[in-house]
């Protein structure tokens, strides 16, 4: 057993004193260095005092990390420094030493590098305001070894090992979008130019698949059916200008049903006499291809294909005309919760933290409306993420948890989700 003195107190109470200036230096690194697109727009917009300071060291990202890493690499090393006098102090036995060594690194690892980082990454602007003070005093007691060690180690180091180009950083999809809503709410853009960059912004980010017709809800006909069967369908397509024709079975389209050319022919006209040659295009192409797409072939309409080459469903010109329109790339999210008049269709609030949210609806369009970031998903839909993320059909009562946001199927159609809630906490 290990039996403490009063001789030992002070160093019982500087290892938690330790513990949490090294925690702290971790949890900066990652909150520093792990800002998104919108939470820089918000550092941006505030004009605190923490806010000035924490603008001030990012615009020296390389100064500010040799601060946290000397930080955080002094905290750990006299927490161990701090632990091994203690234990030597003991005089213990070999096995007894290297149990307690084991323990006080465990619960470094713990409660100084994974849980701060942890709660760093779900609350990074508060952690930020809070630590920008104390870091800048820091930043500015360490500036002379600060600038030795990036002159005269780390720069030359930087050249040896890597081109200038290979650590340079790139701005991502959000970070452009959210410069965009920035440049615009302060001038540098007028409103006429920010739905044009906007529009250039979902190009390169947007694909086919993110704003195309799914194939469970495709309207589509078949080439033999009766015309009034194929009116009642037109119908039903709503300001559809072209539908797919299918022989046998929906993986077989022969052709898009020119809907103004077979109303105005006579009575008698079935869709083989209307038919236009159809035009394919993968479901991973970007916007940027459709657009190019449908220019060189004269289309208004493409069918949508999976990489085994089956019908995935169908875009059409409005689609893409539509996601331009709109002007907002998939992961330039607001960070509230949408009000009742600006939310989607698809979108219906319940109760206070409760959406009704279609199944039909986009991923896409659910992370800009609720500022939900998940991990790359091949599904395009609601409802294809719960399948994906179930691992299996879903049933009613089943439920995925998205970065603290559960998505509860609700109703089932088949083996489509219709509805699902989303419960969220209201901002």
């Amino acid at each position: 057993m290990l039996g403490w003195t009063y001789a030992d107190i002070p160093f019982l109470v500087t290892l938690p004193i330790l513990l949490v200036a090294s925690a702290f230096f971790s949890g900066s690194e990652t909150a520093y260095f792990g800002l998104r697109g919108h939470e820089r727009v918000i550092l941006r917009r505030r004009s605190d005092a923490p806010a000035r300071l924490a603008r001030r060291l990012l615009g020296q990202p390389q100064m500010l990390l040799i601060t946290l890493m000397l930080g955080n690499m002094l905290a750990n090393v006299l927490f161990f420094v701090v632990s091994s006098v203690l234990l030597l102090r003991q005089q213990a036995p070999a096995l007894i030493v290297a149990a307690s060594s084991l323990a006080f690194l465990i619960i470094l690892i713990v409660t100084a590098e994974v849980v701060p980082k942890l709660i760093a990454t779900r609350i990074t602007v508060g952690w930020i305001s809070l630590s920008a003070v104390p870091i800048s005093v820091l930043h500015g007691v360490l500036a002379p070894i600060r600038v030795v060690l990036g002159s005269f180690v780390i720069a030359p180091l930087l050249r040896l090992v890597a081109p200038p180009s290979a650590h340079r950083s790139s701005l991502s999809t959000a970070d452009l979008a959210s410069l965009l809503d920035l440049s615009t709410e302060s001038g540098v853009i007028n409103d006429e130019e920010g739905p044009l960059l906007g529009a250039i912004v979902v190009l390169g980010s947007l694909k086919v698949r993110d704003i195309m017709t799914p194939r469970v809800h495709m309207q589509a006909v078949s080439i033999d059916e009766p015309r009034e069967v194929v009116i009642r369908k037109l119908s039903e397509a709503g300001d559809r200008i072209r539908l797919p024709v299918y022989e046998g079975q929906i993986d077989r389209v022969v052709g898009m049903l020119d809907i103004k050319e077979f109303l105005l022919h006579e009575a008698e006209q079935t869709p083989r006499e209307a038919l236009i040659e159809p035009t394919y295009v993968p479901e991973q192409a970007t916007l940027d291809h459709l657009v190019s797409h449908f220019r060189t072939t004269h289309s208004k309409a493409a069918m949508v294909v999976d990489e085994y080459g089956q019908t995935a469903g169908v875009v059409t010109l409005d689609d893409l005309v539509d996601a331009l329109a709109r002007g907002s790339a998939p992961a330039a999210a607001t960070g509230n919760v949408p009000a009742d008049g600006d939310a989607p269709e698809s979108i219906r609030r319940i109760a206070p933290g409760q959406w009704e949210i279609n199944g039909n609806l986009s991923i896409h369009a659910l992370s800009d409306a609720f500022d939900i970031h998940f991990q790359r998903s091949k599904a395009s839909t609601v409802g294809g993420l719960i399948h994906e993320q179930l691992g299996r059909l879903a049933e009613p009562g089943d439920s995925i948890d998205l970065n603290g946001a559960i998505l509860t199927v609700v109703t089932i159609s088949g083996t489509r989700i219709e509805t699902a809630r989303l419960d969220v906490p209201e901002p």
